[in-house]
């Protein structure tokens, strides 16, 4: 159940999170996957543990717009989730701006 800072940052987005249910990756998960885009170097080194094909489709969110990481806002107030999704939307644009390429040019984390 999202706490209050996440609920006043995403209607300020317009993110709707009724539906929203978080699952943890797994192997299975990982071979079905063509990419894997995380939010910070150390959900990165996780998922370059779990498979050596990790090292081929695990991508940085953060490197689609040259910020690095993205810092997970879990347990902050609102100005932190606000940071946080400014920085995702700002690095999914870009990644949508280069389509394939864009993902293919980041694939080496």
């Amino acid at each position: 159940v999202p706490g209050v800072a996440e609920r006043i940052a995403c209607e300020k987005y317009n993110i709707p999170l009724g539906s929203h249910r978080s699952s943890v990756l797994d192997g299975e998960l990982l071979q079905w996957a063509d990419e894997v885009i995380v939010m910070d170097r150390r959900s990165y080194d996780d998922v370059l543990e779990m498979s050596p094909r990790s090292e081929q489709i695990a991508l940085l969110l953060g490197s689609f717009d040259g910020s690095g990481e993205v810092k997970d806002p879990h347990g902050g107030g609102e100005e932190v989730y606000t940071h946080a999704y400014r920085q995702i939307a700002h690095a999914i644009d870009r990644l949508m701006e280069g389509g394939n390429d864009s993902l293919e040019s980041h694939s080496d984390g």
